[in-house]
């Protein structure tokens, strides 16, 4: 993904995009899922490392289909098929 910094687990990086699609502002949105990740134990409180938890979580994301993932994407986008 263009503008990946190292160092950020690729959920997180997901999680931002979708915000972004979503019309929020890049910084708010990089706010929102930090915070969201870290209330639901994948990144570990006050840093971006994932918790074993979010490992697991990161783990399955990166396994997933690319048919899974398209189809995610586009009703993340609003689109029917």
């Amino acid at each position: 993904m263009p503008g990946r910094k190292k160092g950020v687990p690729e959920i997180l990086d997901h999680t931002v995009a979708a915000l972004i699609r979503q019309g929020k502002p890049r910084q708010q949105a990089w706010a929102i899922g930090v915070a969201g990740l870290q209330r639901a134990g994948i990144l570990k409180k006050g840093s971006l490392q994932l918790t074993k938890k979010g490992q697991k979580y990161n783990k399955r994301h990166l396994a997933e289909p690319k048919s899974v993932r398209l189809k995610k994407d586009r009703l993340a986008k609003g689109k029917k098929k």
